[in-house]
């Protein structure tokens, strides 16, 4: 009887052992910071939060101070090029580049491009997910082509760092969506 008691308390610290892990491991991999910036901006531009969040985890991880190898800035990856010409449409006449640093201004910068890029595309999350990450020119290459593209849609696109990019995203939309 004594062996069956102890039994049942080591599964039961495991169960909550297991617990413990996943909820540390939510919280480490797909973290929210930024939240209330997030919201505004998802709000402002018509965009749902939980993809806001999953591109900026997937782009910065939320760090703030993230810079690429190819230069994009900040939480949601902004080129400085790109971000000077929203900065012109938004006009905000004292911009510049540092101020990609500011969650606030990047956020903002990020969403309205992407819905910017979500217009071009007529509301088509994956083509302007796509388009994120590998920039428009390529993905209306793509779209032109049926290895690509079925019914105006990416399937394949020929980049494989896209194809991950696209697979993360889904995932990041669906637990950010639990999260949120």
């Amino acid at each position: 009887m004594k062996k069956n008691t102890l039994l049942i308390s080591i599964m039961f610290l495991l169960v909550i052992l297991g617990f413990i892990i996943s909820i540390l491991f939510l919280v480490v991999m797909y973290p929210i910071r930024y939240k209330d910036t997030i919201y505004k901006y998802a709000s402002v531009y018509d965009i749902e939060p939980e993809v806001v969040c999953a591109i900026i985890n997937i782009e910065s991880g939320f760090n703030s101070n993230a810079v690429s190898k190819v230069g994009a800035i900040g939480l949601m990856q902004l080129m400085p090029d790109t971000a000077s010409e929203i900065a012109q449409k938004l006009n905000i006449d004292n911009y510049t580049v540092e101020m990609l640093y500011s969650p606030e201004i990047n956020i903002r910068f990020g969403c309205f491009y992407l819905r910017y890029l979500l217009n071009m595309y007529d509301g088509n999350m994956i083509n302007a997910v796509s388009s994120y990450n590998a920039g428009f020119n390529k993905v209306n290459e793509w779209l032109k082509n049926d290895k690509y593209a079925k019914e105006g849609t990416i399937v394949n696109p020929p980049v494989s760092e896209t194809k991950y990019y696209l697979r993360k995203f889904e995932n990041n939309v669906s637990v950010y969506e639990t999260r949120l």
